[in-house]
């Protein structure tokens, strides 16, 4: 995850600043867009794992963009315009950085805690 920070400031600052989009005609607060990045971020993970369970829900994009109540027209406008915009998009990326580390130690210190059943002959 830290290694995903540096890269995208790297990017974010090699774009040229004379092609800035104007903000979008529904800019997403950046809490909002924030939480659906972070839950995109969660998405993804749960996405690239092969623990699937029958019964299960399937979660996908559009499951995100009916969540926060977008559009997929809307979502790529805004990712566009905070894209264009590191001083914005750079500090959302680090608290959601911070966030995943917390969430990761959390589970963690769950399977730590996790007692093992002693098998009684």
């Amino acid at each position: 995850m830290k290694s995903l920070v540096p890269l995208l400031i790297l990017i974010l600052i090699g774009c040229n600043s004379s092609s800035t989009v104007p903000p979008p005609d529904q800019l997403i607060p950046e809490e909002k867009m924030e939480e659906i990045l972070f839950d995109l971020s969660l998405l993804k993970a749960i996405q690239n794992t092969k623990f699937k369970r029958k019964g299960d829900a399937v979660f996908n994009n559009q499951y995100l963009l009916r969540k926060y109540g977008i559009d997929s027209l809307t979502f790529a406008q805004n990712q566009l315009f905070y894209a264009q915009n590191p001083k914005l998009l750079v500090p959302i990326y680090q608290r959601i950085d911070q966030r995943l580390e917390q969430l990761l130690d959390s589970l963690r210190a769950k399977e730590k805690n996790k007692t093992i059943p002693l098998k009684r002959d």
